[in-house]
């Protein structure tokens, strides 16, 4: 194995920018070697734990697993030097559990680690574009978001009460996450980030449902709640 004009170009690099990490993606577009031969691969992994000891700085390689290692649960492809040799190696996965498990949820193990625990897991969920730690707790970001989607779910829901139409907080044709979601002013937040608005904003009585009708076939209507100006006064003759 020797290194390209391009790889000493990239080690010149990171030498000069002292970046703290650096993520090859992927091994498949990097590697010109034959993945199932041991000593070609540790060679590869000895030309990038150069770089990292020279520049101080940690490399991340990503790799696909074979169908095999996906089978498994290894995550693993091709020769196990490409597990030996390394100071640790991580695998993402797509939790397992029933059909309705949450497309956007993700798990990292820890399948080697020189200095930790082998089996550890870092639960993520794919949000707007980037991978937010799932802890069960709300990140900052995550909160800047529920404000967006709330304030988006508010100003909505008031436009449409506005028009005279009706929406409601139970499942149906008027089912007011799905109604708001589908307008073009809805801003690309989907019906399920409306569901989650829509229960924060009922929790905190910034929208209530009243009843209309008479009592013997009321409909619920969905509101603001600072909009609730009570019946319409009779007018007397």
């Amino acid at each position: 194995m020797e290194p390209t004009a391009l790889w000493k170009r990239v080690a010149v690099t990171v030498e000069d920018l002292k970046p703290g990490l650096v993520v090859l993606d992927t091994a498949a577009d990097l590697f010109g070697g034959d993945e199932i031969k041991r000593a070609q691969v540790r060679q590869f992994i000895s030309m990038l734990r150069k770089v990292a000891m020279d520049s101080d700085c940690a490399i991340m390689l990503l790799a696909h697993p074979s169908v095999a290692g996906m089978q498994t649960g290894t995550g693993s492809s091709g020769s196990t030097a490409w597990n030996n040799s390394v100071r640790s190696r991580l695998y993402m996965t797509r939790p397992e559990g029933k059909d309705d498990t949450d497309p956007d949820a993700r798990v990292l193990t820890t399948k080697k680690i020189n200095y930790g625990k082998v089996g550890n897991q870092v639960r993520m969920r794919w949000q707007d574009g980037v991978f937010i730690l799932d802890d069960g707790k709300p990140t900052a970001i995550s909160g800047l978001l529920n404000r967006r989607h709330d304030e988006a779910f508010r100003s909505l829901l008031s436009a449409v009460n506005r028009t005279g139409q009706r929406v409601a907080s139970t499942r149906g044709v008027n089912y007011a996450p799905a109604v708001l979601a589908a307008r073009p002013d809805a801003e690309g937040a989907t019906k399920k980030q409306f569901e989650a608005a829509m229960q924060r904003l009922l929790a905190e009585g910034i929208v209530k449902v009243v009843w209309e009708g008479p009592p013997s076939k009321q409909r619920q209507r969905l509101i603001v709640s600072a909009e609730d100006f009570g019946p319409d006064p009779e007018v007397e003759n």
